[in-house]
């Protein structure tokens, strides 16, 4: 087995370099012993490259590549000495080569093959998206919250005629302070792009090309070192932000590292496209998503208004540092509802529009009325395989608004000191975990009015 490392010119970004590896196994009855050395020897190549592209060819006399760790693909299908395929290629990615048999090389034996191309890299195959992003910086933050310092609040309140206006106002003028003071701008994402690739990197390797295609020989090795050493900056970089997350106790963000990493991908994991993106198709699945929605609660609700109004303000109390609180919890990278009020904006303002939330928050309790637009979701199709066949196959997720979570937040505080003296032992150990805790409080709550 003769095995060359290769780092040509050219190389498509998801593979770091090539492992070629020559093979030929005498006869066939070494065949198991030379298929077992060779499978040792391509998984410990494959642990310390998990990003290179390997091609294993040769004579393998009725041998064959397993176990080595990984699915190889072998791209000899044509006869290469007789009725028989000895001579064979593998390489770890699917549908790299296509086969062309030819005459055999002077008195050989054994057919020549031609193999030709057939892979098409990653950023052939997808389209760079484009996104838009906002340049948070600790000045625009700042200036952010010396405008909502400056804003009287109590002219939005008297200038509204009922709650939905008052809401959308407020929403509308928060989003439009952060589109003037914010600035944003439109970057490409490369589907090929290791998470580690950087502005610093991308300038260096610009250069590079900039003195190859000048034929400069010295600067050209000055640039290659400099290319290593700003790599190994940005992946040690990198490797920190990993870190980072266990100690924060972001799972998410440890198994996204671990996986980029060890170069772990299962079929899943590959990007998927949405088959159309037109107006009927967002019909259709909206369609499909309320398939269930059938039953009417017209009759239900003619009840429910008919029964005497309750005084919430005897247990729900809503105080500006209760909303500031739940403002500074909040998760600045989620995503904002239907009212574009994003969560990094609450939290990085919660002094400033902890009034006027308070003041919605109390009218939503003492009207016993919730907001048209809090009411709204924004469903985002998630695909859930790589192909998308069917409608079934994007799951959706809802984006509802930060301020109406919020708003749940005070009505759960407020059940969980009703009904904590009738929860009976039985349910104390689940109190602290997740759905089931809100399931034992609609437990407690059932009791209580049986």
């Amino acid at each position: 087995m003769l095995t060359v490392s290769i780092r040509p010119y050219y190389l498509p970004r998801e593979f770091s370099h090539i492992f070629h590896c020559t093979i030929y196994i005498p006869n066939q009855h070494a065949a198991q012993a030379g298929n077992e050395e060779l499978s040792v020897a391509i998984h410990e190549l494959q642990v310390e490259s998990p990003d290179a592209f390997f091609i294993v060819n040769g004579d393998f006399n009725h041998g064959a590549l397993m176990n080595t760790g990984s699915q190889f693909y072998q791209h000899v299908k044509s006869f290469t000495r007789g009725s028989a395929i000895l001579d064979l290629c593998y390489t770890n990615v699917k549908e790299a080569y296509t086969d062309t048999p030819l005459n055999g090389l002077g008195q050989s034996d054994h057919n020549l093959i031609l193999l030709l191309p057939k892979y098409k890299p990653i950023v052939q195959r997808i389209k760079p998206r484009k996104i838009k992003i906002k340049q948070w910086t600790d000045d625009g933050l700042e200036h952010l919250q010396d405008c909502f310092d400056m804003t009287n609040w109590n002219v939005f309140i008297e200038s509204s005629s009922d709650i939905n206006e008052l809401t959308e106002t407020v929403s509308a003028y928060i989003q439009f302070c952060e589109d003037t003071i914010i600035p944003s701008k439109q970057i490409k994402c490369y589907s090929n792009n290791k998470p580690w690739i950087t502005k610093e990197i991308k300038q260096v390797i610009n250069r590079k090309k900039e003195v190859f295609g000048r034929g400069n020989k010295e600067e050209l090795k000055v640039l290659q070192k400099e290319v290593k050493r700003t790599v190994k900056k940005e992946k040690l970089a990198y490797k920190r932000k990993v870190e980072q997350c266990f100690i924060q106790n972001d799972m998410k963000g440890v198994w996204k590292g671990l996986k980029l990493m060890s170069g772990y991908f299962n079929s899943c994991s590959k990007p998927s496209v949405l088959p159309g993106n037109s107006f009927e198709y967002a019909n259709d699945l909206n369609q499909f998503y309320n398939r269930f929605d059938c039953y009417d609660f017209s009759d239900k609700v003619d009840e429910l208004l008919k029964l005497p109004s309750v005084n919430f303000d005897s247990f729900l109390t809503v105080s500006e540092k209760d909303v500031r609180h739940h403002f500074n919890r909040l998760n600045p990278s989620k995503a904002a509802g239907p009212d574009d009020v994003s969560p990094r904006i609450l939290k990085n303002c919660s002094y400033q529009l902890a009034f006027i939330f308070t003041h919605i928050f109390k009218l939503c309790f003492t009207n016993q009325v919730v907001p048209y637009i809090w009411k709204q979701s924004r469903i985002i199709p998630i695909p859930k395989k790589p192909i998308i066949s069917c409608l079934n196959d994007l799951r959706p997720v809802a984006l509802t608004s930060v301020a109406m979570k919020i708003c749940e937040r005070f009505v759960l505080d407020s059940l969980k000191q009703l009904v904590s003296k009738n929860l009976v032992p039985c349910n104390l150990p689940i109190r602290k975990a997740g759905t089931l805790k809100m399931q034992s409080y609609f437990l407690s709550i059932n009791c209580t009015l049986i």
